[in-house]
């Protein structure tokens, strides 16, 4: 593992989920911080179209915090300290309303604590497991196991009309005309879109200006925002409408994002 950055004072890494959570979890991130006196870091959890777990765990142990946060419409502020561990699940689309039983439109841009959704007993289980734990990837391990007890234990096969199009809506990086889905459907547009919501906590718009928003950024960031071409292939009129995407999803322009993410090294939080 890489080691702390000198300069930022983070370290930022991530892994690919285990075999067994492919179908709920899309990738595990974990963000350290150096053991350094000076103020809080403040930043932003970027537009997302699903929701992330997040485990937080200050060095000395106390107030260790479990949050279920997203999907995110807009950026969603959130603090750095000194001496810090941090482990994030980010969830494929609508894992965390099939895992925990909650309408996805309850976690809007905020988060949730994970006491709230899950029985005491088994939250203090999986709390003091963590923080008690010696290393990163023990931690790790133990998180896995409960999130593979609760996919056996709340998890059905999700193969309906609902998740049919959430990965539809994906494959296509957002770049579906709804329109034309809507007459295949076996239930109206009406019933497809309040299920729909419930399920992912956004409108079948809103998901797909998120997905391709999301797609789109995460390339551009790769090339340093020099070539534009895949906004025409994304379905985006020129490069004005996805600047005003961007600052609408951000709260600012691709300059200053690139330059503060950068910053702070957490370019793959995106």
């Amino acid at each position: 593992m890489a080691e702390i950055n000198s300069k930022t004072g983070y370290r930022y890494n991530e892994l690919t989920p285990p075999v067994g959570l492919k179908h709920v979890v899309d990738k595990i991130w974990i963000l350290e911080t150096a053991s350094v006196t000076g103020n809080d870091k403040h930043f932003h959890l970027t537009t997302d179209f699903t929701s992330t777990l997040i485990f937080i765990f200050p060095r000395n142990l106390k107030n260790t915090a479990i949050y279920l946060s997203g999907p995110n419409t807009q950026n969603v502020p959130f603090v750095i300290s000194p001496h810090l561990i941090v482990i994030g699940y980010r969830f494929v689309t609508s894992a965390g309303h099939r895992l925990f039983g909650i309408d996805c439109e309850l976690t809007i841009n905020k988060g949730v604590n994970l006491a709230e959704l899950i029985p005491g007993p088994l939250f203090n289980k999986v709390r003091l497991e963590a923080k008690n734990s010696k290393s990163i990837k023990n931690r790790i391990s133990i998180i896995n196991e409960f999130l593979r007890a609760q996919y056996e234990v709340k998890c059905s096969p999700a193969e309906d009309e609902i998740s049919e199009m959430i990965g539809k809506m994906i494959s296509s990086k957002g770049n579906i005309k709804l329109d034309d889905i809507y007459p295949g459907l076996d239930i109206s547009p009406r019933q497809f879109q309040r299920k729909f919501h419930k399920r992912t906590g956004l409108s079948p718009k809103e998901f797909c200006r998120i997905v391709r928003f999301h797609n789109v950024t995460r390339k551009l960031m790769k090339d340093g925002f020099r070539h534009f071409d895949v906004l025409v292939e994304s379905g985006y009129y020129d490069q004005s409408h996805y600047y005003r995407e961007f600052k609408e999803f951000t709260g600012m322009l691709p300059g200053k994002y690139v330059t503060r993410q950068k910053k702070i090294n957490l370019e793959k939080l995106i």
